[in-house]
């Protein structure tokens, strides 16, 4: 009997846990549904007015790294809101199709406008660039979820006292860090455009 028990948390240690993962599973639905409106978008307007807010091949360093500071920065603070408000693990997953739908004009842009070399632009920056704003968003997004869900019980009283330490600490390290992908992203783009020439 002992043994049968031990095969069978052996098992299920090896299968997937859909309940241990699922907020990041709805976030990356979340953001791949925002990637297909956004091309789907872009393709069935072909407005050339979306063309001078996506494009980042005419910018210098400045103005891209003010133009990532203000996304990720109105990104960070909009999953910091929805991590302290009681609704926030529901609207909180918008970040992610926000970002999912401007990436998704972007790629678009650059596939049609510019054929392989779009699709050779695409995969060298913008596919590391989305995994590691994505990663982030994701680890960030997780985090406000499950605070606005303590919020929520503690409100309700379903729940003893609300320790925020933790969350604090770990919103102070994703500001940190959402200023550096900020500047990384920035000078990436920066080097890669001039390095490869559409």
């Amino acid at each position: 009997m002992e043994q049968l028990l031990e095969e069978e948390k052996s098992e299920s240690h090896f299968l997937f846990n859909f309940h241990e993962y699922r907020l990041q599973i709805i976030s990356c639905l979340y953001y791949i549904c925002g990637l297909f409106i956004g091309s789907y978008f872009y393709k069935k307007t072909d407005a050339e007015y979306l063309v001078t807010i996506i494009n980042d091949i005419e910018k210098d360093i400045p103005s891209l790294l003010c133009e990532k500071l203000a996304v990720y920065l109105l990104a960070y603070f909009f999953i910091l809101f929805s991590a302290f408000s009681l609704i926030g693990k529901y609207i909180v997953n918008l970040v992610p199709f926000f970002f999912g739908l401007i990436n998704g004009l972007n790629e678009a842009y650059l596939i049609m406008t510019h054929s392989f070399k779009g699709i050779a632009y695409c995969m060298i920056l913008l596919v590391p660039y989305t995994a590691l704003i994505l990663s982030f968003l994701l680890l960030m997004s997780d985090k406000a979820s499950c605070l606005s869900s303590d919020i929520f019980h503690s409100v309700k009283g379903d729940s003893s006292l609300l320790e925020l330490k933790p969350y604090i600490i770990s919103f102070i390290i994703s500001a940190s860090l959402v200023l550096l992908c900020a500047v990384i992203n920035a000078i990436m783009t920066y080097l890669m455009v001039n390095i490869i020439t559409i």
